[in-house]
């Protein structure tokens, strides 16, 4: 048996295997509905819409009207009715659904025995409601009399596994910053050996700390060339492969300029600040790797080199490496593109925060799903076409979503038709194209004929 073949037996099997374990985890919950109701009496009585028929129905909606997508998954209960039903629903539920299943997802893709994960946050912009705490109040009134639009802004900060595609925690909307986020995020991760990678806006005392006290992570972070920390302020600009010391003090009478850093500690007795300078006791001491390369031809040096901060071994990581895994960081930009506009996680039902939390929780689950099958499908590659090929991701994850929910006459029946859907889909890969990049404001996308009060 040829390996292409055996393979796409595997995923065939995988693709079914993944439904019947989303939909068991489902049904799991529903045997104890109200440890993920907003009450004890919700969900108890005997009812058309149970929590596993409403949570998989809104995992399930795209981008139509609710009583559309409704009545193409076979429910026939009203658009009202199904949101007094939804609004029972605890956030909580589908985000304890999200970890449930992320958990064991097939990656097999590392960079010598490590999964490679990045750190980012992505803005949602959700329809306007004046009673949420994430109405974002408009401002004054142009010159011309134009009244500025309003909308409400919710946030993901997620990481984000760029090698096997696949989300692997989340926190929203607005309980943290994005560098409390993240911090958050590596303090409770307990898988396999992983480096984090982040861009410039991350780097921090506290999260390289964080990331050392974690024995399961290493780190690897872009910073500004600029004198952000008092240990690059004499390093050439030029490439460079070095180690550093930081030593970090709470107390006055210990700094010394240049030679440690003055950050503010934990109040011994106010509560606790929201932002502090160092969390972890009165003094600090890291040893940083620090990685200076050129990325263009730009006069300005300032332009022309990146340096990274990371905690990698040299040896084993030597600098050509280093390019590498912070280039793979880029991947949780290109996931949040289709989480937005592939999975949809923009199509809001609800401009409630609960009915709203809801919808990106269900998104994250749906991209894990359709993910951890497309990012494994075998595509033949054939030696007369001028670029290699790969599967089309919109058309994967709309031809997962429609296997799941089964909302279509003809829907994937089986997880052998889906893999055969999604290899046909490809699309030619391109390296070294580019695009400039279009910066412009953009506002939330609202259609009113679809957002339930």
């Amino acid at each position: 048996m040829g390996t292409a073949l055996l393979r796409c037996l595997l995923m065939t099997n995988l693709a079914d295997l993944l439904k019947e374990k989303l939909n068991n985890q489902i049904d799991e919950m529903g045997k104890c509905p109200t440890l993920f109701a907003v009450s004890n009496t919700a969900f108890t009585r005997t009812r058309k819409l149970d929590l596993p028929t409403v949570m998989r129905a809104i995992i399930s909606m795209q981008g139509g009207t609710i009583g559309k997508e409704l009545s193409k998954l076979g429910i026939d209960v009203t658009a009202s009715g199904f949101i007094q039903r939804r609004d029972q629903i605890l956030p909580d539920a589908f985000e304890f659904l999200f970890h449930e299943f992320s958990k064991g997802l097939p990656a097999r893709r590392t960079v010598r025995g490590y999964r490679v994960y990045a750190v980012d946050g992505s803005d949602v912009l959700s329809p306007p409601n004046p009673d949420s705490e994430l109405y974002v109040k408009p401002a004054p009134a142009t010159k011309n009399g134009t009244i500025p639009k309003t909308w409400n802004m919710s946030h993901i900060n997620a990481m984000y596994d760029v090698l096997n595609k696949l989300y692997v925690d989340a926190i929203l909307p607005y309980e943290f910053d994005e560098r409390e986020a993240a911090e958050a995020m590596i303090k409770r991760y307990d898988g396999a050996p992983a480096i984090l990678t982040a861009d410039r806006g991350y780097p921090s005392y506290n999260l390289m700390e964080t990331v050392n006290r974690n024995p399961l992570m290493e780190y690897l972070i872009r910073t500004p060339n600029s004198n952000t920390f008092y240990f690059l302020k004499d390093l050439p600009m030029e490439e460079l492969d070095i180690d550093r010391e930081a030593d970090i003090t709470t107390v006055q009478s210990e700094y010394v300029p240049g030679k440690n850093s003055y950050l503010a500690g934990l109040p011994k007795f106010a509560e606790k600040k929201k932002r502090v300078g160092w969390k972890y006791g009165r003094n600090g001491h890291l040893n940083i790797r620090v990685v200076r390369f050129r990325i263009n031809d730009d006069p300005d040096p300032k332009k022309a080199y990146e340096t990274i901060l990371t905690s990698l071994d040299r040896k084993k990581f030597p600098l050509k490496t280093i390019k590498y895994l912070y280039h793979l960081r880029w991947g949780i930009e290109t996931s949040f593109r289709v989480l937005k506009y592939n999975v949809g996680v923009l199509n809001f039902h609800s401009k409630k925060d609960n009915a709203v939390c809801q919808s990106m929780w269900a998104a994250l689950t749906m991209y894990n799903f359709s993910m951890a099958i497309a990012g494994n499908v075998a595509v033949e590659q054939k030696d007369d076409k001028k670029h290699k090929y790969a599967v089309s991701i919109s058309m994967a994850v709309f031809e997962c979503l429609n296997f799941f929910s089964e909302i279509l006459v003809h829907a994937p029946p089986d997880g052998e038709e889906l893999i055969r859907r999604i290899a046909s889909n490809t699309e030619p890969v391109r390296p070294g194209r580019k695009d400039e990049r279009k910066m412009q404001s953009k506002g939330a996308v609202i259609f009113w004929y679809r957002i339930a009060a």
